[in-house]
């Protein structure tokens, strides 16, 4: 008697195994019980694919050494930190424009919003502007020559656009033992 209720206990079970085990797409359906909407869905994954840092964004402007002055750092400056929601700490070289009186002023007055650090004189190992300036002109040099101002502007600006779009690269910038102190 034992052995039929437990013959009959064992075909029922299998049955329910049988059953319970279907093979079919993993998940639930595309448009089933969606706790988003389609679009704020496609804006939760812009925000999980995008992992690079607001300081690898890179925008970038170009200016000849003779065009800084202190008006367009400030102008800078002042984008840096329109839409940051903390203090921002800039980096900086000791070009004299970086230490003028209508700068520092400017400092003076946003001290609670930006603070400048500046690199030891001669120390080019220690900024990573300067990785990126001899990877710039190791690319432009290569190739045909650069004949006019026109060509070069052109080619510096095919170089930033590249670079923008490749954020591990600009990474790799602030690996150097010298720059980690940028990170």
């Amino acid at each position: 008697m034992h052995k039929e209720i437990l013959n009959s206990m064992i075909s029922q079970l299998k049955v329910l195994v049988v059953s319970a085990i279907k093979y079919s797409r993993r998940g639930r359906r595309t448009i089933e019980n969606r706790n988003l909407s389609i679009e704020k869905e496609r804006q939760v994954k812009l925000i999980l694919i995008d992992k690079t840092s607001d300081q690898m964004k890179f925008p970038f402007a170009l200016w000849t050494r003779d065009a800084m002055n202190s008006e367009l750092l400030i102008k800078f400056m002042v984008c840096l930190t329109k839409d940051a929601r903390r203090k921002v700490f800039l980096i900086l070289d000791n070009l004299c424009v970086h230490h003028s009186k209508k700068v520092t002023k400017w400092l003076e007055e946003h001290k609670k919003q930006i603070a400048l650090l500046y690199l030891s004189s001669y120390s080019t190992e220690l900024n990573p502007d300067e990785y990126l300036n001899g990877n710039f002109k190791n690319e432009v040099n290569y190739g045909t020559p650069i004949r006019k101002r026109d060509d070069l502007k052109k080619n510096t600006r095919s170089f930033m656009r590249t670079r923008v779009k490749q954020s591990a690269h600009v990474r790799s910038y602030l690996r150097h033992p010298k720059v980690a102190y940028a990170v």
